[in-house]
């Protein structure tokens, strides 16, 4: 019985992978398309047909396998449409293949329409990944029990330990691979998207670069001599690039004082002479490139100010061939660092705040609460977390439309960031309609009385949520805790108290805040 159990799940772990990957599919029960729920629902129908040729017979009429897993994981991909395809397939194939009509084929299909449905429902009403799939397989063993006393009440003794465990495990198998796949995927098109912006930026940045008249670009060998002095480094210099090729660089172009000056500064700093071309060059023989300001001098003699970036050039040996300096005047090169110093600004200002809400978003959450968390530790202070979030907010969502919850959110928000009086107490949307707040140097006590005055905020605000099952108005669920961190305690334990304080307060009614002791 147990090889036989082990290779229907072998079977349906296979054609589980096989199908994720032939069809790239999605929880897509209320987005894809009528002609692919159709197909997933006769792909994973005639699978549950070829599991039940590798299903354990118990009696002439009677024989039990995997192939109601097919049916759950058909209603996660393809909603009612698919389940019941499935279902229908199955059904027929267990009438028509194996024995008829008959008690068992019959309880078979009934059972099999039960958990189409039932699945269905789970997930779309249940939250959480892992709460559906395991209330789906809760469903399909109760079915199965019931199933096993109903038509062979005498050899259930001898099926259940075995076929139960077999049964918990495919289920588990199943809700796992899905997960991992679709995380996989997701990974894949974060990775095409990265990629994509990249090349996109590096064609941008090789537009420029040849597009740029005022950049002087000059490549020489390992010893100095110059090999290539582009349009640029002409019109920046004055001289054309036939008088400067095969000749060595510094003294022809570079203030003969400033090379002097900088080759002492060299020199005492290595303990040696560092002089010539070895001035120009000394840090970027040692890494990848050097920048410096530098006085040069045009072919009229008149002086120019040159932000000069050297970078040398290596074989695949790693041995330095050459060098390359790309050099701007110092007009360019401020407005340019002040246009890149801006744009910085403004990325890292978007990378590091919520769109919806305008407050800090999760990453930013988690880098601030490293730093605090590193900060309470060194100094042994406690450090308080607030975590809450919206009451129903689904409810809302589906009485006021997503417009309205996202109107919602930034109401709440804003009124939390309102509610923090110190500089130093952060807020930050966590995910979804739950949100953090970090308070440094705060006591459990102190961080109470703040979540306290949140709470009541949000509720003065009053509001309107027709769709709340506790008040009309919009309420919050308030999670607190407080530590004082330690070597080698990981931050994460602080997140994790505060989240069971905020599920206490949902379990206990909500629209209250309860603090993890």
């Amino acid at each position: 019985m147990i090889q036989t159990l082990l290779s229907n799940l072998a079977l349906l772990t296979t054609f589980l992978f096989f199908s994720s990957r032939l069809f790239k599919l999605k929880p897509t029960a209320h987005s894809s398309s009528m002609p692919n729920k159709v197909k997933v629902g006769i792909i994973h129908g005639l699978f549950g047909v070829i599991l039940m040729f590798f299903s354990v017979s118990v009696s002439a009429q009677t024989m039990f396998d995997f192939r109601n897993n097919t049916i759950v994981v058909s209603a996660y991909f393809g909603g009612i449409y698919s389940a019941l395809i499935t279902t229908l397939i199955i059904s027929t194939g267990r009438v028509l293949l194996f024995g008829g009509i008959n008690p068992s084929s019959l309880m078979g299909t009934f059972n099999a329409f039960i958990i189409s449905l039932l699945s269905v429902l789970l997930f779309q009403k249940v939250s959480g990944y892992w709460k559906a799939w395991l209330s789906s397989i809760s469903v399909n063993i109760i079915l199965a029990i019931s199933s096993i006393l109903l038509l062979v009440p005498a050899q259930s003794t001898e099926i259940l330990p075995y076929f139960l465990p077999m049964m918990l495990a495919s289920g588990l198998l199943a809700a796992y691979l899905i997960r991992f796949l679709e995380k996989s995927d997701q990974l894949l098109i974060t990775v095409e998207q990265s990629e994509k912006r990249y090349r996109s930026l590096f064609t941008l940045y090789d537009t420029i670069l040849h597009a740029a008249q005022d950049v002087a670009i000059i490549a020489t060998d390992a010893k100095g001599v110059i090999h290539l002095f582009n349009t640029g480094a002409q019109r920046l210099f004055g001289y054309q690039s036939e008088e400067l090729i095969g000749r060595h660089t510094p003294y022809l172009l570079h203030l003969p004082s400033e090379i002097q000056e900088y080759s002492e500064q060299l020199s005492r700093l290595h303990k040696h002479p560092i002089e010539g071309f070895d001035v120009l060059v000394d840090f970027a023989k040692h890494s990848d490139s050097q920048q410096k300001e530098w006085t040069y001098v045009r072919k009229d003699g008149s002086h120019l100010q040159v932000n000069m970036i050297v970078s040398s050039i290596r074989d695949h040996d790693h041995q330095i061939t050459g060098y390359l300096g790309i050099g701007t005047d110092i007009t360019e090169k401020k407005q340019a660092e002040e246009k890149l110093l801006e744009a910085n600004r403004i990325l890292h200002q978007l990378s590091m705040m919520d769109g919806l809400t305008e407050i800090a978003n999760r990453r930013s959450f988690e880098e601030n609460l490293e730093r605090e968390w590193k900060r309470a530790e060194r100094s042994s202070e406690a450090l308080s977390l607030i975590m809450f979030d919206i009451d129903f907010f689904k409810l809302y969502n589906d009485t006021y439309g997503h417009l309205g919850g996202d109107f919602c959110l930034k109401r709440v928000a804003s009124i939390a960031q309102k509610s923090l009086y110190r500089k130093p107490d952060f807020i930050a949307r966590y995910g979804g309609e739950e949100f953090g707040i970090i308070l440094p140097q705060t006591n459990a006590q102190d961080a109470l009385l703040i979540a306290e005055r949140i709470r009541k905020a949000v509720e003065a605000e009053a509001i309107q949520h027709k769709g709340s099952k506790g008040n009309n108005v919009v309420t919050i669920s308030v999670g607190v805790a407080t530590i004082i961190p330690y070597s080698h305690m990981d931050k994460d334990v602080l997140i994790s108290k505060a989240d069971r304080a905020l599920y206490q307060a949902k379990q206990e009614g909500r629209n209250q805040v309860r603090s993890f002791t």
